[in-house]
């Protein structure tokens, strides 16, 4: 409401000082409803990217845009539940693995980059997982906080597709206002039908994996209705145009049937039924004639072989990239959008900026040692959502959440932002299948010591008073 009623008073510029700050304060309050509070991050995560656009529009363009950090902000407050923080840790011990490799990525940063840099640069990476345990310490044995994690993930998904349907149709004034500013590289023009949707996000690539979370999840929910929203989805995953997204739903769906083989068939004639399903409601979509050229010469690369230049300039990359110090690396906050808190320019490091690669952001930051125990963290992850996919349907979403993320390492770097939200969570919430019985031994335990403490307060009688 903040967001619409400054822009029409064309007041939107106040939204860098307004915006982080409401973000910060309404999540803290509603980190006590874990329902409420894990919709709201996801939320927070899918469209700051957008409002920042508006506040730039109505102000001017800003590459340190303040309403980048709402969504960090939100993500932290989890912070204010310590203990369901410590308690997650301690279920899932694997989420520290992590955390100590970045601990010294930080310490290494501070030497080797700028302070600030390396700062921001340990907090974005250590946020999701601090959102992980958040998740993983809540106490709920009725699997509610699951359901209703998988259900905002639809929802989100499905407003962020229609909002990305109408941009590629006709882009808002902000959104061509944001490319022209930031020349990003690979989204097009700022015109009808010549946008690679990105949607609320800042790229398409994120959109893209916000897109896939939300066929995931809306394949695997209990309620038919949610097949009602998937066909938006999926016409919006294809206007992105990320190919390496395309093949991440194939790796996710793959993972789905394999988890469960108890359920494969079932599942195998559901996906069928969800993929003539999409057949039939996207198709007249997809036939019109500007979406159907640009998803048409995108499907026609894959077959491209060599002469894919997106292809070849990823082959580049790798063929190119120089390896820093092997043993600590070069720290946290050499790489990506840190890079610009190294100088006074705000610009993006020459060097180390535009590396599409979580690999090469691992080596790069923590070394190849660290790097190995930060992956040996996830592996452990890994197979915790693994064992417990078999349990629910929700704990099989969860483990393809994860599968899909991961499927990006190569290509994209997945352990920040809401991508990095997604994948975490998906590790949490495949492997919460453990703690409804956890939780109801210490609910006895619990239970238990609340009479035992009664029985002290009770006054002592002898046997003929009770008679």
């Amino acid at each position: 409401m903040s967001v619409c009623g400054l822009a029409l008073v064309g007041k939107a510029g106040l939204l860098n000082a307004v915006f982080p700050v409401l973000c910060l304060g309404c999540a803290a309050l509603l980190t006590r409803r874990p329902g409420s509070y894990v919709t709201f991050v996801l939320g927070v995560w899918i469209w700051a990217p957008a409002v920042r656009r508006v506040a730039d529009w109505q102000s001017a363009y800003n590459p340190l845009s303040p309403v980048l950090l709402a969504p960090i902000l939100a993500t932290l407050a989890c912070l204010a539940a310590p203990g369901q923080i410590v308690r997650g840790f301690r279920t899932m011990p694997a989420l520290v693995i992590p955390i100590v490799a970045l601990c010294v990525g930080v310490l290494t940063g501070f030497v080797n980059n700028s302070p600030a840099s390396a700062l921001y640069a340990g907090v974005t990476w250590m946020t999701p997982i601090f959102f992980a345990a958040y998740i993983a310490g809540c106490r709920d044995v009725t699997g509610r906080l699951e359901a209703k994690f998988l259900s905002s993930v639809t929802l989100m998904a499905f407003w962020a597709a229609i909002y990305g349907i109408f941009q590629f149709i006709s882009p808002p004034i902000w959104d061509r206002f944001w490319m022209i500013g930031s020349q990003v590289l690979g989204i097009g023009l700022p015109a009808p039908f010549r946008v690679r949707v990105f949607g609320p996000l800042n790229s398409p690539v994120p959109f893209a994996a916000v897109m896939v979370a939300g066929l995931i999840a809306g394949f695997l929910d209990a309620r038919k209705s949610r097949w009602l929203l998937l066909p938006c989805v999926f016409v919006a995953l294809l206007l992105s145009l990320v190919r390496s997204e395309w093949l991440a739903v194939v790796v996710a769906f793959v993972a789905i049937l394999v988890a469960a083989p108890a359920r494969a068939l079932q599942r195998s004639v559901r996906l069928g039924v969800m993929v003539l399903v999409l057949a039939v409601t996207t198709a007249p979509l997809l036939s019109y004639g500007p979406i159907a050229t640009a998803v048409g010469l995108r499907l026609q690369s894959l077959h491209a072989g060599g002469q894919d230049a997106s292809l070849r300039d990823r082959l580049t990359l790798y063929r190119n990239f120089e390896l820093g110090p092997v043993l600590l690396g070069e720290g946290l906050g050499s790489t990506d959008a840190a890079t610009r808190l190294s100088g006074g320019d705000a610009r993006l490091d020459a060097r180390r900026g535009n590396i599409d690669s979580a690999l090469l952001h691992l080596v790069t930051g923590l070394g190849v040692p660290f790097a190995i125990l930060f992956g040996s963290g996830l592996v452990w992850l890994l197979a915790g959502a693994a064992r417990g996919a078999a349990r629910s349907n929700m704990a099989t979403a969860g483990l393809a959440l994860a599968v899909a993320g991961l499927s990006q390492s190569p290509s994209y770097n997945v352990l920040i932002s809401g991508p990095a939200v997604l994948m975490y969570a998906g590790f949490v919430v495949g492997a919460r299948h453990r703690e409804p019985l956890e939780h109801h031994l210490e609910d006895v335990r619990r239970g238990r010591r609340e009479m035992a403490g009664m029985r002290r307060l009770l006054p002592r009688r002898g046997a003929s008073e009770w008679s």
